[in-house]
Formats: structure tokens, sequence, C-alpha cells
């Protein structure tokens, strides 16, 4: 399977990401309650262990990628969609930058691929990699973030593409 994060011309068709293993599987199998307490409280982000607030990260990629692209069909009118945007914004602005300052550019890369994988699998939305393009200090990271947004934004259109193209 190739990334969404590298380098070359997009792939001709769309392609379904493998997400049996890594952050995805203990994402899927983690207390999602003990993920919820974690997100309101700020204070813990800096004494808990750094696979933990890993795992928060990426929760909250998320939860904010469905949110930012309106995924919630439960929300009534556009006020309260924008209350939940901005409260789940805050909350993953402070956990990623808590979790930047703890983890090595090796480890938020290979984060940023791992949201990237769960995005272009229906899990959250191009907003999900929105962390990464603003708050992580490395370029090389927010310059990886663009590329795959980039990419994400794309596969739409690729499928638009392939289909219309004539069998040969």
């Amino acid at each position: 399977m190739s990334s969404i994060i590298q380098r070359g011309a997009p792939t001709a068709g769309p392609e379904t990401p493998s997400l049996d293993g890594g952050i995805y599987a203990r994402w899927q199998t983690g207390p999602r309650y003990r993920l919820v307490n974690l997100a309101g409280d700020p204070a813990a982000w800096r004494s808990i262990d750094l696979d933990l607030l890993e795992l928060l990260v990426f929760d909250q990629c998320i939860v904010f990628g469905a949110a930012y692209a309106g995924d919630f069909a439960a929300l009534a009118g556009a006020a309260r969609r924008d209350a939940v945007v901005r409260q789940s914004r805050n909350t993953i602005w402070g956990a990623y930058r808590a979790y930047a300052r703890r983890a090595g550019a090796s480890r938020r890369l290979q984060l940023l691929h791992d949201v990237a994988e769960a995005a272009e699998a229906g899990n959250g939305s191009i907003g999900s990699l929105l962390p990464f393009r603003v708050r992580d200090p490395a370029v090389a990271i927010r310059a990886a973030a663009a590329t795959a947004r980039a990419r994400l934004a794309a596969r739409p259109a690729e499928a638009a593409l392939a289909a219309d193209e004539p069998a040969v």
C-alpha cells in the first residue's frame, strides 16, 4: 500500500488504507471515556504518558475533522455546529501543542501519517490534518501535512476522472 504522505504523483485510483495496526487499533480498543475525560483536562496533558497523550491527539484530530466537516448530523443549526468546531479546535490546539513539546519530529510525522490514513478511510476529514499544518514547530511536518491535505482533497477528483475514462 502506498502512503498518502509520499513523494510523486498521486495514484490513478482510490486506495483503501490498512488500519489494522498501530495507533488506529489502539484507538478502536482504547477506553474512549478516558480520552473524553482527558480532553477536558488540559492540566493532565503535561503529566500523562506520551503514548496516552498521542492517543488523545489522534482521537481529537478525528473528532475535530468530523466537526470541521459537519459530520455531526445531530447538530441543530449553524451556531451549534460552530460552537462544537470552536470547542473541538481549542482542545486539539492545546493537546497538539503539549504533544509537540514532548514527542520528537519522527514520532509526530508517524502520527500525521496515521491521521491521514484514518481520514482517507473516512474517519474525520481533511480538517483532521489541520493541527499538523498550523501547530507543529517543524517546517517539514507542516509541509508534509499540506501535501497530505492536497492528496486527500484530490481523491474525489481522481475517482471521478477514473470513472469517466473509457476502458482501453
